[in-house]
């Protein structure tokens, strides 16, 4: 390596640069057993670097001695020691290699191979460089930061000065000093965490190159999303010539900017630069990390779309949506509120008409211009361009909508915001019926990703009324509308009416694609998920396999949708109770969806908590605790501290540590989730909420203290009767729990009020009896319409019912309930 590059791996420790170089006896640099030292290519204020031979293979390796004022500080020592722990488990071609390391007559030193090259900035000159040569440089060293972040190591001191370019043009990656393991149990106080400080009180990384997050003292939030922004940095660097951030002033104005300042769009900087390469910059520098790229390896494909000049998924916002943006993002000020609420109003029955009758008029024009297209070439030009512009302004309002999460929301929330919109759209609806048409379809979509599935509901069978009397047919346009509304009635859990929905779409769109496509092998998993929670196996079992097939077809055997068909296959061979096929899909599902997006992906939590599941219910607890600990290790690395699925997880390591007889084990992990989800101000309406109190009480309950157990498990259920679908078998084994607590604890069962937002049908359903004999009987009754009366579930339930000195014999008969249709 040339002197400037070592000068900069140096110049990355942290701590300020006082030493003079010399070792701790003065004397010269030790011999290293194996190795011949040359001359010094590199010098800084806490090591010093020399070219050198491995003896044994002759190649030329480069070797970091540790100098005095370095190796006097413990936390200096223990950072060169984790910088050589955590870069021994990564092996990438991207990353330079830590080979040997040691320690000889008091000094430090590490071994890594020799890159003949220069430091990105040098190879690559900022701000002129060509935009597609930047572009492809940082895809590659995404490529290596993913490899780490798969491998559970996370950077966190990502620039320029440490991506080696070598002679090959490859980027290579070193200095992990600052890194930290996503599954490192150990912590600094809270104090050093809050601001991002090391033991010695020296900031963690390269200030310009820090996230949000980290600028804004949440340390402990850093996540490969942090890396991600980082990237996101450099490569704005590299094509702009200047950060996207100014870090002049104090390093607290410095901070103060990072967190709360936005970039200016690269368009702007540099003459040429695509919008679609701004959008897929800014959406790495997202301040909120939920908006960034959830991995490096999604940030790589997405520039490497760009330069195929295909659609990348980052959108541009249009004016309105940063607005949006910017409000949702200051939603605690009152008058940004008010701002936010007139903007979405006004938008919404404004902008979202133009932009929908803009795009019927376009088609229109369209096809008018292509029925005449001699004479008339430049009107077809024209009528594409609009339509085309049209389509991405839509997609851009829609997108600025779905990406708004419930977290997002504020005390004005975005559904209030939108029931105003519809009420105006009820009230002077547009002239032509299909822009209302698609307009309510938009808010539909809005109202489903929000949880509102009514009002998706009724909002999409309006949408229907128009389409159905639509002349000329739009078969495209009917099949969607079609599908959404039998999602819609599906989140509700009303599998019968959504059946016939899907049914009709799915016809609709074989009708429109005379051979395999990836709608119809959409309708067919929907179909199969409506068949599968009406009981209806083999049927359920015949459509995901249809699916599978047909996905297979289109995309290879390698491709995320088969990932989804073999786990959506081997939920269907769980609910049939053929545990070991289950197992073997799930398996198949976590060992693709790995090798195509990495350990630390959120399809791979998924994937490993339904196998974790089916480890339960197959009685392999202790497997099933590895595999949910496993699950957890994922998304405490996806998503932000205190995010509610980890709270699942925690709850599902509860449940299986109970399982296995672990009481003391399964009552921490309970009280973990609860905590967790009761620091969110809106937690009873957390489906996570009720999983935690109902893990926290089944706990109780088996370490003999039914009177705790009971508040638990009936705050419990009353959260699990708002969820959409309806847990049946959770609320049954809740029901159960609470009877064997009032049970056990001599106490009359316990009557819950019906909630004000949950539905009247639903709240009838499951009033709790008055007895614990009935509610006992219905509760085991209601199991078995799940699983049947031999699996490990039901046998379980009865085993508990007579340990608690209740004779099974002597319950009151009740009819086998029907499933909910």
């Amino acid at each position: 390596m040339t002197q400037r590059e070592h000068a900069n791996i140096d110049a990355t420790l942290v701590g300020p640069s006082t030493g003079g170089g010399e070792f701790a006896d003065g004397s010269s640099v030790p011999a290293i057993e194996g190795y011949t030292l040359g001359r010094c290519i590199g010098k800084g204020g806490m090591g010093v670097v020399y070219e050198g031979r491995q003896l044994a293979t002759d190649r030329r390796v480069a070797i970091k001695f540790l100098l005095e004022v370095g190796a006097g500080t413990q936390s200096i020592r223990t950072r060169f020691e984790r910088e050589v722990a955590v870069v021994a488990r990564l092996e990438h071609d991207g990353i330079v290699r830590i080979i040997d390391s040691g320690v000889r007559r008091g000094s430090y030193f590490y071994v890594m191979d020799f890159v003949d090259g220069a430091s990105l900035d040098h190879a690559l000159e900022p701000g002129k460089a060509a935009v597609a040569a930047c572009v492809a440089m940082i895809a590659n060293v995404c490529d290596a930061v993913d490899y780490a972040h798969q491998r559970g190591v996370l950077h966190r001191d990502l620039k320029p000065g440490n991506i080696i370019v070598d002679a090959n043009g490859r980027p290579r990656l070193l200095d992990f000093g600052v890194a930290k393991t996503m599954d490192d149990s150990t912590t600094t106080t809270a104090s050093r965490d809050r601001y991002n400080l090391t033991s010695d009180g020296t900031i963690v990384g390269t200030v310009a190159y820090m996230s949000p997050e980290q600028a804004n003292g949440q340390a402990d939030q850093a996540s490969m999303r942090s890396d991600v922004y980082s990237l996101g940095v450099i490569l704005y660097e590299m094509i702009a010539g200047k950060l996207p951030i100014e870090t002049r002033g104090s390093l607290r104005d410095i901070l103060t900017a990072i967190a709360e300042k936005e970039p200016t769009p690269l368009s702007k900087v540099r003459k040429g630069v695509a919008l679609d390469l701004d959008a897929v910059v800014l959406r790495a520098l997202e301040k909120q990390p939920a908006r960034r790229y959830a991995t490096a390896g999604e940030f790589a494909a997405d520039l490497r779309r760009f330069l195929a000049h295909e659609p990348v998924t980052a959108r541009r916002l249009s004016a309105a949506g940063r607005s949006w943006r910017w409000c949702v993002r200051n939603k605690t000020l009152a008058a940004t509120i008010a701002v936010a609420t007139g903007l979405l109003i006004g938008i919404s029955t404004t902008l979202v008409f133009r932009i929908v009758q803009e795009k019927n008029i376009a088609t229109q024009e369209s096809k008018r211009a292509n029925a005449n297209a001699q004479k008339n070439l430049s009107s077809l030009v024209k009528a594409e361009k609009n339509l085309q512009e049209a389509r991405d302004n839509l997609d851009s309002f829609r997108n600025v909508f779905l990406a708004v999460s419930r977290d997002e929301q504020g005390d004005t929330t975005v559904s209030n915001m939108l029931d105003a919109a519809s009420l105006r759209l009820e009230k002077n609806p547009p002239k032509s019926p299909i822009t209302e048409a698609a307009t309510r379809e938009l808010f539909a979509s809005v109202y489903t990703r929000l949880g509102s599935y009514k009002r998706s509901e009724a909002t999409l069978r309006k949408a229907l009324a128009i389409r159905e009397v639509q002349d000329p047919p739009d078969a495209k346009a009917m099949s969607d509308c079609l599908h959404e509304l039998g999602a819609s009635l599906y989140w509700q859990g009303k599998y019968n009416s959504a059946i016939g929905y899907y049914r009709r779409s799915l016809a609709l769109r074989r009708e429109l694609h005379a051979g395999d496509h990836r709608d119809v092998a959409q309708s067919l998993t929907h179909l199969a998920a409506c068949n599968l929670a009406m009981g209806s196996h083999d049927e359920a079992h015949e459509l995901y396999t249809q699916a599978l097939e047909m996905r297979r077809r289109l995309f290879g055997s390698e491709h995320e949708e088969i990932a989804q068909s073999l786990n959506n296959l081997a939920k269907s061979s769980m609910e049939a109770e053929d545990y070991d096929k289950a197992e073997g899909l799930f398996r198949q599902a976590l060992a693709l969806i790995i090798k195509l997006r990495g350990e630390q992906f959120v399809g791979t939590s998924s994937v490993l908590q339904n196998l974790a599941r089916c480890m339960m219910e197959k009685g392999d607890a202790d497997g099933a605790i590895a595999t949910f600990e496993r699950s957890l290790v994922v998304r405490r690395a996806m998503f932000p501290k205190g995010h509610p699925s980890i709270a699942a997880t925690l709850a599902g390591m509860s449940r299986a540590a109970l399982m296995s007889g672990k009481i003391d084990v399964a009552m921490r992990y309970a009280r973990d989730a609860v905590a967790l989800c009761e620091s969110f101000k809106d937690a009873s309406s957390l489906p996570e909420a009720g999983d935690a109190l109902a893990a926290m009480g089944a706990a109780q309950l088996a370490s003999n203290d039914p009177a705790a157990a009971l508040p638990n498990l009936v705050r419990a259920r009353g959260i699990m009767l708002r969820v959409e679908p309806p847990a049946e078998l959770e609320l049954a084994q809740v029901e159960l729990d609470i009877a064997l607590a009032a049970h056990l604890a001599k106490v009359a069962m316990p009557q819950q009020p019906r909630e004000s937002d949950v539905s009247e049908e639903i709240a009838a359903r499951n009033d709790l009896p008055s007895d614990v004999a009935t509610t006992v009987a219905r509760s085991l009754a209601r199991m078995q319409v799940y699983r049947s009366p031999s699996s490990r579930l039901v046998a379980g339930a009865m085993e508990r019912v007579r340990r608690a000195g209740i004779d099974t014999a002597s319950l009151p008969a009740v009819a086998l309930p029907a499933r909910n249709e």
